[in-house]
This record gives C-alpha cells, sequence and structure tokens, in this order.
C-alpha cells in the first residue's frame, strides 16, 4: 500500500507484470486482457459477429454502388468492442465526417463515419465534378450536406437491409466533422465495424458503431452472453492478480565502476554507491521503483520499512 492508503495504478501493476499492450487475447474465457476493452461475446458469438460484419460490409458496397452508378466492392477489415467511455475519447481516433443513430425513443445507439476521402469523394462522384482535397475534413456546402446526408442514409438503409432488427434505427440530420460523442454512462459496450476499399491507404473507408445489445438481438447472435460489468471484470482480475508471488527487489543504491575496477576488485575493497545514507532505499518490480523505504530487520533477516511512494527522480 502507499501512503495514504492508495494502491498503486492498476494499468501500470499490469504493464510491470509483462501484460501485453494492445489486442485482444484469442481465449476470451481466460480473462487475460485488457479490461479497458468489453469481451461481452465469446468466442462462439465473435465467430457470427464476423460474419455479421461480413454481411453489412456486402450490403453496404452494393447500396452504395448502386447510389454512385459504379461496381463498389468493401473489405470487412475488422470487428471489436469498446465501452462508450473509450469511443467518447476518440480511442482511437479517426478523422471524417460522422452521423449519429438512435433508436425510436431517441435514445442514442451508434453512429456511422466516413473517411474524408470516402465522403468527398463519393460527394464529388454524385456531383458530377472534382471535390478538391479529399484529405482532410472541412466545411461542407449545402448541396454537399445533403448529397452527403443521403449517402449516410443509404448505409442505414443497407444495413436494415441486411438486418430488419435494425429497421427502427434511425439517422440524425446533422452531420459531425470528426469523430462523435456518445452520451449516457462509459460503461455501456458497443461494437465496432470497419470496411475498406481494397488496397486503399489511409483511414478505413467506413466504420459503424452499434451497441453491443442491438446486435445481438438485431443479427439473432446467440449463446451464452457475459454479464459482467466493467467493474466487476476489473475485480475479477485484481483477484487473481492478487494471488500471483511477484519478486521484489530492495535497491540500496548503484555505482558506475570502470571494467579495470571491475576486474581488480578483491575482498576487503568499497564500492562507493550513489545513495547517501540519509537517502530511503528503493523497493523495486521489475526495476522500475514501486515503493520507498528503510533498511530494517525482521527477525533474522534483512527487511525494508516502507516510508512512501517512489519520487520524481525515481523511474
Amino acid at each position: 500500500m502507499t501512503a495514504g492508503g492508495q494502491q498503486p495504478g492498476f494499468h501500470a501493476l499490469r504493464t510491470l507484470l509483462g501484460h501485453r499492450r494492445g489486442g485482444q487475447s484469442r481465449n476470451i474465457d481466460a480473462r487475460d486482457y485488457n479490461w479497458q476493452s468489453p469481451h461481452g461475446f465469446r468466442i462462439e458469438q465473435c465467430r457470427q459477429a464476423a460474419e455479421v460484419a461480413q454481411r453489412l460490409c456486402e450490403a453496404v458496397g452494393e447500396s452504395m454502388g448502386r447510389l454512385l452508378g459504379v461496381e463498389m466492392r468493401l473489405e470487412s477489415k475488422a470487428f471489436d468492442q469498446h465501452y462508450s467511455v473509450n469511443l467518447k475519447a476518440g480511442k482511437p481516433p479517426m478523422a471524417g465526417y460522422s452521423l449519429m443513430l438512435a433508436a425510436e425513443d431517441g435514445r442514442e445507439v451508434g453512429y456511422i463515419i466516413l473517411s474524408p476521402a470516402r465522403a468527398l469523394g463519393w460527394v464529388s462522384k454524385r456531383l458530377g465534378s472534382f471535390a478538391g482535397d479529399v484529405t482532410a475534413v472541412r466545411r461542407l456546402s449545402t448541396l454537399e450536406t445533403n448529397l452527403l446526408l443521403d449517402i449516410f442514409t443509404t448505409i442505414r438503409d443497407s444495413m436494415a437491409a441486411a438486418a430488419p432488427g435494425l429497421a427502427a434505427v434511425k439517422c440524425s440530420q446533422e452531420i459531425i466533422e470528426g469523430m462523435p460523442r456518445l452520451a449516457g454512462p462509459g460503461y455501456e459496450e458497443f461494437c465496432r465495424f470497419t470496411f475498406a476499399v481494397p488496397k486503399e491507404e489511409g483511414e478505413p473507408a467506413v466504420r459503424v458503431v452499434l451497441q453491443s445489445n442491438l446486435v445481438e438481438s438485431a443479427f439473432d447472435i446467440a449463446g451464452q452472453k457475459d454479464g459482467r460489468t466493467p467493474a466487476d471484470v476489473r475485480k475479477c482480475i485484481m483477484a487473481h492478480l492478487g494471488r500471483v508471488p511477484i519478486e521484489l527487489q530492495a535497491v540500496v543504491g548503484q555505482a558506475l565502476v570502470s571494467m579495470e575496477d571491475i576486474i581488480q576488485l578483491v575482498p576487503g575493497d568499497i564500492v562507493p554507491l550513489d545513495t547517501r545514507i540519509t537517502d530511503s532505499i528503493r523497493l523495486a518490480l521489475r526495476s522500475h521503483c514501486i515503493m520507498r523505504g528503510w533498511m530494517s530487520v525482521s527477525k533474522d533477516n534483512y527487511a525494508v520499512q516502507v516510508s512512501g511512494p517512489p519520487g520524481e527522480d525515481d523511474e
């Protein structure tokens, strides 16, 4: 425990313990994952969700092809799950134009976001003229806004055609520059589908974000869902970590010594350290200082009496 009775940061502790950063564990049931990303769908449900992503991707590509009068092919690049708190913060961020999706009662249930290249490129295609720079978000004219609204509506309609359970989901009429901020509590679970034009560099063409429970019901994803909240998951992980033995090191100090001096060391030589006798010593976990303390004795062993958290100069 640190001074004041607070535990070390959860993320820092998991990092020090060697937990790999980013990505998800293949074995979702093992609970070895980043608790910031929900794993409400188990393995079989994730396979079903990947099939859902492919169906949505094909439906969106076909509808946009008909709207633009061209052959349109999109690839389903990813399916992942996020808590709304991370989507609010724009993690990972995506530039572009977005439109909120709402249920019949007005609740926000997700959004659609288009990259600048796709949004402006498709608008230019409908105008029959060159849209200029399509690499960055810019203010749209009234005509461009209306055409882009038609594109968003086409995408929403194609989703409803692929899954009748989404028929009640409505588009807002306000285009947002960049990623929108979702309302509601931060622990709501969302599924994100990512579609891209084959071999196109940069941001994916389309991302669709929908509440997980809406995806589950609209696409009839079967199976037992893990209904635990983020707080439950965190408690489970912390309980598991609490039983893991960890090797701590008491670091009295260090010295910078030449190889020549090391070779010449003999019993009785004194090696001065960079720690003063009035300095506390470091308690380290995998070379990272997590506490400071004073040398002490416990029965017949050396010990460290914890004095407080690490200082600003500690690594």
